[in-house]
């Protein structure tokens, strides 16, 4: 893999419980959504970027120095995570490697799938990873 770090880093992002609180006057909305940007701006820091948590606007804001002689535009990153208005507790990612385009995927241990019949977008998937993400209710 190009990236070693980048499906497992993905993966810890995905399980971390961001429901956000549509009625909240802070920002962000939760203190769970702030505890999930600050393993952002930890995680980008940790990637080499110069970055800082905005409390006031609830926003990761983060750029990646030059490295070429010239100038160049800076770029930048910037992540406002109201990621989810729904239960966002027990995520469990699931990975179908080299989708054939065809197939129905199960969703897990339920009695739902992706279903190329329903979804026909799918076949334009073939041969790639997809994930899905499903939440386990106990």
């Amino acid at each position: 893999m190009e990236y070693p770090t980048l499906l497992p880093r993905f993966l810890k992002y995905v399980k971390i419980n961001s429901r956000s609180d549509e009625n909240s006057q802070r920002f962000p909305s939760t203190e769970i959504e702030e505890k999930f940007q600050k393993i952002i701006l930890n995680d980008l820091k940790e990637l080499g970027l110069q970055c800082y948590y905005n409390q006031k606007s609830g926003c990761v804001i983060a750029t990646i120095d030059s490295n070429v002689d010239y100038d160049v535009p800076t770029f930048g990153l910037l992540a406002h995570c109201d990621t989810a208005d729904f239960e966002s507790n027990n995520i469990n990612p699931q990975i179908t490697h080299n989708y054939d385009g065809v197939s129905k995927i199960k969703l897990g241990d339920t009695d739902f799938y992706l279903d190329p019949a329903i979804f026909p977008h799918l076949k334009n998937i073939k041969g790639r990873q997809l994930f899905q993400r499903q939440v386990i209710h106990f």
